[in-house]
């Protein structure tokens, strides 16, 4: 397959960059009703309440030279002077090496996205840093990533950054070191707290009203080749294999909007607010019950593909192509397959985000260096992956299994119960689909550690997990007070010396059964309602 076979890929349209409730995105949702149109049997237009950001102009001034900045979301317009300070990330910890009054701070973007924020909440602590500026590892690159002023990862609360937040190109970085100049900051920026942002939902129908939903998402920075124009062009393949050899289930193929930012209120947990309140709002009109399956592609550039899945699909992921396509774990946080999970849909992520993290949300992802057959391969594959489900469905027992890869002979007798009775939940529901939404819904959660020694599982029975490899770093972590959180709720909270050290694993161990006797209420209670809803 080549460009010239392309529909999204070769569109110029499409180029621009794209952010949720600005007119590009009025515009190329009216170009994929267009394109789409001859394949589908219906379509909606989701309208999505939305923050939205915009950065106007970001600019540098060193002595008489100027240079282009770009502000990362969610900067506030500002104008500030100051001078250069470097600082670098060291171990978990950051180094200024320069103590200045007014110092605008210059720091390298650490290869984990998610330290970001961290790194600019520990930077503000200090009264004199005005501004932080990041630059790339490579030369040439402008990176942008959503920075906001919590600590936590909320989803119903934020704020914007304490101080303005920039991005240059390591070779100015460099420059303006050399120089030791006064700098000179103006950044204006544009904040639409009430925007609204539109999903594109479209239909192709099947035997069934059972849905399979086959998603991507079109808001993106730069010019977003890779994330997630490549996604969307795939969208567009298997609108036209589907339409022509229709599924027995429909399948509904979803554009979504608000990925990258756009939850209300600031929200620190900025990311997929268009997929989950698209769920919200079917949840709430008619029910999810019809929502089969999730299969949701992001970030797609070359080989291996990873996919990220509720393990009841295991089964049908191990039949592709496994040189090429990997299974890798759980259905994770960072895509929008999460929200389904978080629904108790089964879901799944097919993306190649580690191999592209050089130029992830970059102005180098251009489409530079893609290999056009990972387009017809793919395809093919989602396709092998959606009539595996059909003939074979999902398994509750793969879900047992990788349960049970959890826990050895020496934890505690409360975690031990708590799985033998998910082993026998057939004797209590008896329809495998409803014992892995079961399960999905009432066991996953999102527990981290936050700050510059972040830390995350977004899993069934994640926190227990997170709990289990604390105990097994505890040494990384010596000296530092740490907090561990599911979702919005602190489950502990310390300081780890060589003087406790001994005692708080002997608090974590007994966290870990406190944990598991939550879960097995959870499980009693989400039972007894499972059964009585069963008999009315």
């Amino acid at each position: 397959m080549s460009r010239n076979n392309t529909r999204i890929l070769g569109n110029k349209l499409f180029m621009k960059e794209v952010l949720p409730g600005s007119r590009e995105e009025n515009s190329i949702i009216r170009e994929l009703k267009s394109i789409f149109s001859e394949y589908i049997d219906w379509f909606d237009i989701i309208q999505t309440p939305s923050l939205t950001w915009f950065d106007k102009e970001c600019l540098l001034e060193c002595g008489s030279s100027v240079y282009k900045c770009r502000a990362l979301p969610y900067t506030i317009s500002a104008e500030i002077e100051g001078y250069p300070v470097e600082a670098v990330l060291d171990n978990g910890y950051i180094k200024l090496l320069e103590d200045r009054e007014y110092s605008i701070v210059f720091i390298e973007f650490p290869l984990e996205i998610d330290l970001v924020k961290y790194i600019v909440l520990e930077l503000s602590k200090y009264d004199n840093v005005q501004a932080i500026i990041f630059y790339d590892k490579n030369p040439g690159i402008i990176r942008c990533c959503v920075v906001t002023g919590d600590y936590i990862y909320s989803t119903y609360t934020g704020s914007p950054p304490p101080v303005p937040v920039l991005s240059i190109a390591r070779e100015d970085y460099s420059e303006i070191i050399r120089s030791k100049c006064r700098l000179r900051i103006s950044v204006k920026t544009l904040v639409n707290k009430y925007s609204t942002a539109k999903t594109i939902v479209m239909g192709i129908n099947g035997s069934k009203d059972d849905e399979i939903h086959l998603t991507a998402h079109h808001d993106h920075w730069f010019t977003g080749f890779s994330d997630n124009l490549v996604g969307l062009e795939i969208l567009y393949k298997l609108a036209t294999i589907f339409s022509e050899k229709r599924s027995v289930y429909s399948i509904v193929l979803i554009s979504y909007t608000s990925r990258e930012l756009g939850g209300l209120n600031y929200s620190s947990w900025y990311w997929s607010w268009g997929s989950r309140y698209y769920l919200k709002t079917i949840s709430e009109r008619s029910g999810l019950d019809k929502v089969f399956l999730n299969i949701n592609i992001d970030a797609i550039y070359d080989y291996p593909i990873e996919i990220y899945s509720n393990p009841s699909l295991k089964h049908c992921i191990e039949e592709l192509n496994n040189l090429r396509f990997k299974y890798v774990g759980f259905d994770n946080i960072g895509f929008d397959s999460f929200s389904y999970t978080i629904n108790g849909i089964p879901a799944c992520t097919f993306t190649s985000f580690n191999t592209m993290k050089s130029f992830y949300h970059t102005n180098m992802d251009n489409g530079v260096g893609f290999k056009y057959e990972v387009l017809g391969n793919f395809v093919e594959n989602v396709k092998r992956l959606i009539r595996c489900i059909e003939e074979k469905n999902v398994k509750y027992s793969s879900m047992i299994e990788y349960m049970m890869n959890t826990i050895d002979y020496r934890d505690s007798i409360e975690l031990r119960n708590l799985l033998t009775k998910l082993m026998y939940l057939d004797k209590l529901i008896e329809n495998e689909e409803e014992r892995v939404r079961f399960i999905t819904k009432y066991f996953t959660s999102f527990t981290y550690i936050p700050g510059l020694k972040y830390e995350y599982v977004s899993d069934i029975l994640g926190s227990i997990k997170l709990l289990k490899r604390l105990m097994n770093t505890i040494g990384e972590y010596l000296d530092r007070s740490i907090e561990v959180i599911d979702i919005d709720n602190v489950i502990a909270s310390f300081k780890i010396t060589k003087y406790n050290e001994k005692e708080i694993l002997d608090i974590l161990n007994k966290l870990i059964s406190t944990r598991s006797i939550q879960y097995d209420r959870v499980f009693e209670k989400e039972v007894v309602k499972y059964i009585r809803s069963r008999k009315e």
